[in-house]
């Protein structure tokens, strides 16, 4: 087969309202809109494959991801090899020494490969395995090394209201997806761990006892708030407790985990596998949740989970994003055998609704994936054309 070569690599800054009607508020402040960045990496066989990555909430910064691939990243591609994937992450995350970390067999990383290059090279990271899935004809769950598991049970994210207006929000999402298990936020915004406590004890109420229940923190709580919470909510019966710390405090997380009555769970703030491991070191989490636009795409995110089976840790990962990066995060879910519930958002998300469909979908609480060539997707250019700016 003759060579196959990169000839463009175009990122495209994708921004969709939200009705007023349907916005949630948090921690973060009311979710007005959605953006993304979507990476379409082209050849001259004619097989193109797509990617995709977001800072969250902070639509400047998925500007500059965009900026990133569009003026630097994506230029050093032209006329590489697409099916060379470990290669080209590796050529990344090196930079202008690549040759030379190739050459001493380990990393040699650039200052900035952390943060925002990392969430560029991921979104380039899945667009290869596209291209990769297409030119072999065969699922990226395959080329993976199958499946792991056929399917998935779901479970929804969402859970802003107060204690008063949880029943509606939770019984919703639990009937219009079918899931067996919610999860809802707690911390800083409740003001004080006494009222995050009432919340979920209303949540265990409403749920009863057969629906696993988890929570997060988005990182709002001190440790001895943290560490209050994770006693006093024992009778809540948490399947996890996310986030309940600061990534830059990840020195307490073994204390909050000690005085927890149930499993902790963090990582989607975290890039590639050298952020996970002082986890490990410090036996501090129980679940990691790579975010594959985020931590660096498909080929990270299987490093990441190497790293997680070896000292018997669950995944779940992050999936808060349009359906391309859904979709590559179903097929890593499904190909990794410590994955056990995959993440599905209950908030109001045209990207994930209407960017494109296929590859996979969920049904009666269950996610399951297509055996369609690469991720499977094809997207809404009509959508797409509408959100670009």
């Amino acid at each position: 087969m003759t060579t196959m070569k990169i000839t463009s690599v175009t990122a495209r800054y994708l921004s969709c309202p939200i009705a007023v009607a349907d916005r949630n508020v948090s921690d973060f402040g009311a979710m007005e809109r959605f953006t993304t960045v979507l990476v379409t990496v082209e050849t001259d066989k004619g097989v193109t494959g797509v990617g995709e990555t977001r800072a969250g909430g902070l639509p400047a910064a998925d500007k500059s991801i965009a900026a990133i691939i569009n003026e630097e990243l994506g230029l050093r591609l032209i006329g590489r090899d697409p099916l060379d994937i470990t290669a080209i992450w590796e050529s990344l995350y090196n930079g202008q020494r690549a040759d030379m970390a190739a050459k001493a067999g380990r990393a040699f990383p650039s200052i900035a490969r952390r943060g925002l290059s990392v969430c560029a090279m991921s979104a380039i990271d899945i667009a290869l395995w596209d291209i990769l899935g297409k030119v072999c004809g065969q699922p990226v769950w395959r080329l993976l090394g199958g499946k792991a598991k056929d399917t998935l049970p779901i479970y929804a994210s969402g859970g802003w209201s107060d204690a008063a207006g949880l029943e509606r929000e939770v019984t919703s999402y639990l009937r219009s997806t079918g899931a067996r298990a919610v999860k809802i936020r707690v911390g800083a915004r409740d003001g004080t761990v006494d009222t995050s406590i009432e919340r979920v004890n209303e949540a265990r109420r409403i749920v009863g006892r057969d629906i696993d229940l988890m929570v997060d923190a988005h990182g709002t709580y001190s440790a001895a708030e943290a560490k209050r919470f994770g006693r006093e909510a024992r009778e809540a019966r948490l399947r996890w407790f996310e986030e309940p710390l600061s990534g830059d405090n990840k020195g307490a997380l073994p204390d909050v985990r000690a005085a927890s009555f149930c499993a902790i769970a963090a990582g989607e703030n975290d890039f590639t596998r050298f952020d996970f491991l002082p986890y490990v070191d410090a036996m501090s989490l129980d679940v990691f949740q790579p975010d594959l636009g985020v931590c660096g795409g498909i080929t990270e995110a299987m490093r990441i989970a190497g790293l997680a089976s070896a000292f018997q840790i669950e995944i779940s990962p992050h999936v808060w994003s349009g359906t391309v990066m859904a979709a590559a995060s179903a097929h890593f879910a499904l190909a990794c055998p410590q994955t056990t519930i995959f993440e599905v958002s209950a908030a109001s998300n045209p990207m994930l609704e209407q960017l494109g469909r296929g590859g996979f979908e969920f049904s009666n609480g269950i996610m399951s994936i297509s055996d369609g060539p690469g991720l499977g997707l094809v997207l809404d250019e009509d959508f797409v054309a509408r959100c670009a700016t």
